[in-house]
């Protein structure tokens, strides 16, 4: 039979320590993986739309100032189109570095700055212009500098044109403290067909986002290549009111990294929680095994003693469940194995006695030196009975030492 000392080296210990740990890991694991799933689509959701919303707001900060553009061309209307320097010039936008205007004969005058002579009007452009709207182009230089006019006259285009050259910094500088967030990888504005503005990627990013813009004014989207994934919020807008066209877009950008660095830190704390509630229960489930096990490392070694005929020590459990009821079994079983094997031990003494000899005395001696142990006595005595009809005088016999007999004889009344 198996034996073991530590009671945590047993299989039934091991068995339930792994119950133990089982029953606790997988409701905790569970716990965190779904609680890990909810806390990224939550963390990505609000990324969505905080971006989408940081892209809006960067939008109209351009579109307010375009407006400002355009309030200060309408001040200048019927200003003298006499040639001046860009010293004596007052621009009435911080926006502007440069003035012209267009006469009805279709002559360009400069009005100071840096204003190159623009190419005639499209038709779509003179239609804008009767609807009291301004015209925005973007200039050859990539967005660096732009274009803006109104006409003369108030919705009256042959009444000749003044063109402003707008800074592109200007126009969106302001929009892009939006985007100057630590998490936020990019700010990209799109006009015009082309890439005006990055802050940091390139315009391969700003033109895989900007190709397929949608009816969507407000959009997110992903985003992968070589550099990572991201989350973009876009928002699309006319900045000369001219739905027909195509419409300028605000990219604000997001690595899903920086997205997830929350739940990361939360997966971390997470971690730790259920390392230290594992080993919490691998100790509460030591401590329990140690008191579980202790009553059968007990029995175990009772069973042995009994393998090997020691039917005289007893278990020592001081337990009131049902390895205290096992043990009080246990013992009281040893106690009749013990008093059974002194009987049979008995019996075969006096029988092997009587067998192997004739001698009456030896036969006494065997007899009554196993008979207490047969009928739980302290003391024995044999009577030997005279043969009927032949005396009324019986021999009462007893041990008075190891092998030594005693006796004396007995007159029998009639009632014995």
């Amino acid at each position: 039979m198996a034996t073991f000392s530590n009671p945590l080296r047993g299989k039934v210990a091991r068995r339930i320590v792994g119950l133990f740990v089982l029953s606790a890991l997988l409701p905790v694991l569970t716990l965190a993986t779904v609680s890990l799933v909810a806390v990224s689509s939550q963390l990505e959701d609000q990324s969505r739309e905080r971006l989408g919303q940081l892209s809006k707001n960067a939008g109209q900060s351009i579109l307010q100032q375009f407006h400002g553009v355009q309030s200060g061309l309408r001040g200048l209307r019927g200003i003298e189109t006499a040639p001046r320097s860009a010293e004596s010039t007052v621009f009435p936008s911080n926006a502007m570095v440069g003035l012209g205007i267009i006469g009805p004969d279709g002559s360009y005058t400069n009005m100071g700055g840096l204003v190159a002579p623009p190419t005639p009007l499209s038709p779509s452009e003179v239609d804008r212009m009767r609807d009291g709207r301004m015209i925005v182009r973007v200039s050859p230089d990539g967005g660096r500098t732009l274009s803006a006019a109104l006409p003369l006259a108030p919705n009256d285009p042959s009444a000749g044109t003044i063109w402003a050259a707008v800074v592109g910094d200007s126009i969106w500088g302001a929009a892009q403290t939006f985007a100057d967030l630590p998490s936020v990888a990019d700010f990209c504005v799109a006009g015009g067909g082309r890439i005006l503005h990055c802050r940091s990627r390139t315009d391969r990013f700003a033109e895989d986002l900007t190709r397929d813009v949608g009816t969507a004014m407000l959009a997110t989207t992903s985003h992968e290549d070589e550099d990572g994934r991201f989350i973009v919020g876009r928002w699309a807008f006319y900045p000369d009111g001219d739905f027909d066209a195509d419409p300028w877009v605000v990219l604000v950008a997001e690595e899903i990294e920086a997205v997830f660095a929350a739940s990361g830190s939360f997966s971390k704390t997470f971690g730790l929680s259920v390392a230290l509630a594992m080993l919490l229960v691998v100790l509460l489930s030591q401590m329990q095994i140690r008191r579980t096990m202790e009553p059968l490392i007990a029995l175990e070694a009772g069973t042995r003693r009994v393998a090997t005929g020691d039917l005289t020590s007893r278990v020592d459990v001081q337990s009131e469940d049902e390895f205290g009821v096992l043990a009080t079994s246990f013992n009281s079983m040893a106690a009749r194995l013990g008093s059974q094997f002194a009987q049979f031990e008995a019996i075969q003494a006096i029988g092997t006695a009587a067998l192997g000899t004739f001698e009456r005395d030896a036969v006494l001696v065997a007899a009554l030196g196993k008979l207490p142990a047969v009928s739980g006595c302290r003391s024995a005595a044999v009577l030997g009975m005279p043969p009927r009809g032949t005396t009324r005088t019986a021999e009462l016999s007893w041990l008075t030492g190891p092998g030594e007999l005693g006796g004396t004889s007995v007159e029998l009344q009639d009632e014995d």
